[in-house]
């Protein structure tokens, strides 16, 4: 799990979370959470993408313009991939997703 504070906004509060655990037959998700009250109120998914694959090690940001990020490992076969999405909106929808490349074969702990 990770759990972000706007240092600009501290109403403002982000949790990126594993929400089920990979398995061989199952495969595992990330959940996105958002607050704009302080944490009195909770919105969200439990599940951040549409792909069926095994995501892990959320971590999660906001930038100085108050743009929102979702890191995590995404399993590709034997391989590992970094992704990053992106959400202008303070974690309501996350349209951009891009792929950090030449982070190696199996890169671990995105932060």
């Amino acid at each position: 799990m990770s759990i972000f504070i706007n240092p600009l906004d501290q109403q403002k509060i982000i949790i990126g979370a594993n929400t089920s655990l990979p398995s061989f037959a199952v495969q595992g998700d990330q959940g996105s959470y958002y607050s704009t009250n302080g944490g009195i109120a909770w919105s969200g998914t439990d599940v951040l993408t549409s792909i069926a694959d095994t995501l892990s090690d959320p971590a999660v940001a906001v930038d100085r313009n108050g743009n929102t990020f979702h890191n995590f490992l995404r399993k590709d076969g034997l391989r590992n991939k970094l992704i990053v999405r992106k959400s202008t909106n303070g974690g309501a929808t996350w349209p951009i997703e891009v792929e950090i490349q030449n982070v190696g074969y199996r890169p671990d702990k995105n932060h």
